[in-house]
């Protein structure tokens, strides 16, 4: 996988991602959820990018293709492949838009299990209370395979509720 980190200034907008297996393009906000490649600073020629993204061979080479379509005030930083590093700790700040309470889903080691404690209290609480409101169990084992505190925010955003922002930490 190539990853590269879209920032404007020290504030990251968002992670593009790149499969090397199949060739597919992923935008994913710094909150991960996912965007298009404007959000990238591609503002122009939109197909014509993706098309040279897909046939990158390395994330210093995406990071050209970038500098090249992209905009002049965002900076592009490669990124190593998540399945080659071992997963320190990885946390992710999920808020709920409604009653505005706040938890933290992290995992302290690759062989640690998910938690989920609350933001205000620091006590455990299950998954539930991060918008996980099915087969947490399931989850929990789908939340597991992230290696980094952008693929448990961008997880989350997928199988959590939408009531949920799910911000990487």
């Amino acid at each position: 996988m190539l990853r590269v980190k879209c920032s404007v200034g020290e504030r990251p907008i968002a992670y593009l991602h790149r499969r090397t297996d199949t060739g597919s393009v992923q935008c994913l906000l710094s909150n991960g959820r996912p965007a298009s490649l404007q959000y990238a600073g591609i503002e122009s020629d939109e197909p014509a990018a993706t098309r040279r993204i897909e046939t990158a061979a390395t994330s210093e080479e995406l990071v050209t293709i970038l500098r090249a379509f992209g905009r002049r005030d965002y900076t592009y930083d490669p990124l190593p492949d998540p399945r080659t590093l071992q997963a320190k700790h990885i946390k992710v700040k999920c808020t709920d838009t409604v009653y505005h309470n706040s938890f933290f889903v992290y995992r302290d080691s690759d062989s640690d299990p998910i938690h989920c404690k609350s933001a205000t209290s620091n006590s455990q609480v299950d998954l539930e209370s991060a918008g996980i409101l099915s087969d947490t169990q399931g989850a929990a084992f789908t939340l597991e395979a992230a290696r980094t505190s952008e693929e448990l925010a961008a997880l989350l955003y997928q199988i959590g509720s939408k009531r949920f922002e799910y911000e990487a930490q």
